[in-house]
C-alpha cells in the first residue's frame, strides 16, 4: 500500500523569522521525499494560496494551503484554508477555518515559549499538534499527546521549518496516493506521527533572522 508523508507546518520568507523562499522549500520538501507539505505562515495566506496552485503542475507532490495565527489562546494552524483570517480571538479564528472546511490545530501548546496550553476558548479545535520538531524538551510533545488522547482530538505533526535544514524533520504518514486520500485520512485519524528533534540554535539562527529583516525592513508579515 502507498504511504504519503507530509509535513503539517512549514513557514516561507512571508513569516519574518524564516528566509525559506517557496519553491526553495518545495524543492527541499521533495529532495527529502516528502509527498507534500503545509505552508502555515503567520497570518497570511498569502504564498501557500499561490503555491497550492503552482504545486498541482507535479502529480506527485501537493501543498496544502495553511496560515498559522497568532490568538489569544496561542497559535492555531488552519489546514485547506485559502481566505484570510482576520480575527484574533481563538475561537473566531476556529469558525473561520471550519467556514472555510479547514481543519483546525492547536500548534506546540506546551511550549511556555510560543504556547499557552489548553484554554477553554480553543477546546473546540478539530486536532493538537502532537509532535513540533521545535519543542526543545520531549515533554512538551508528551503532554500534547496525552491530551489528544484524553480528549479524543485528531493528532498532527510538523517539523515547523524555519531553516533548510528544518524541512521535513516532522510529519504524518498516512496510506492514500493523492491530495484528497490525504485529507480523508487526516479527518478521519488514520496517521502516524514520525520525525525528530531540530537543534536548539535553530531557534538562535531564526531569532537573528527576525531581527535582521525588521532592521532592513524586508517583506514579510509576522
Amino acid at each position: 500500500m502507498t504511504k504519503m508523508k507530509v509535513d503539517l507546518h512549514c513557514h516561507t520568507y512571508w513569516s519574518k523569522c524564516s528566509g525559506l523562499r517557496p519553491k526553495y522549500l518545495i524543492r527541499l520538501a521533495k529532495h527529502k521525499n516528502l509527498s507534500g507539505i503545509a505552508i502555515t505562515d503567520h497570518n497570511s495566506v498569502f504564498i501557500s494560496k499561490k503555491f497550492y496552485r503552482w504545486a498541482k503542475k507535479d502529480p506527485n507532490f501537493f501543498v496544502i494551503p495553511g496560515v498559522e495565527v497568532s490568538s489569544d489562546a496561542g497559535h492555531i494552524l488552519g489546514l485547506f484554508v485559502t481566505e484570510p483570517i482576520n480575527t484574533r480571538q481563538a475561537a473566531e479564528v476556529i469558525d473561520c477555518i471550519r467556514e472555510q472546511d479547514g481543519i483546525s490545530v492547536i500548534a506546540h501548546p506546551f511550549d511556555p515559549r510560543r504556547g499557552k496550553g489548553f484554554p477553554d476558548s480553543v477546546k473546540r479545535v478539530d486536532a493538537i499538534e502532537v509532535f513540533n520538531s521545535r519543542n526543545v524538551l520531549p515533554m512538551f510533545d508528551w503532554k500534547a499527546w496525552n491530551l489528544a488522547v484524553k480528549l479524543r482530538k485528531l493528532m498532527t505533526a510538523g517539523s515547523d521549518a524555519h531553516l533548510p535544514f528544518e524541512v521535513g524533520n516532522a510529519y504524518v504518514m498516512v496510506p492514500g496516493s493523492d491530495e484528497e486520500d490525504f485529507r480523508r485520512d487526516l479527518k478521519q485519524g488514520k496517521v502516524k506521527i514520525c520525525g525528530r528533534k531540530s537543534p536548539f540554535f535553530s531557534q538562535t539562527v531564526g531569532f537573528l533572522s527576525r531581527k535582521w529583516r525588521k532592521l532592513v525592513n524586508a517583506p514579510g508579515i509576522n
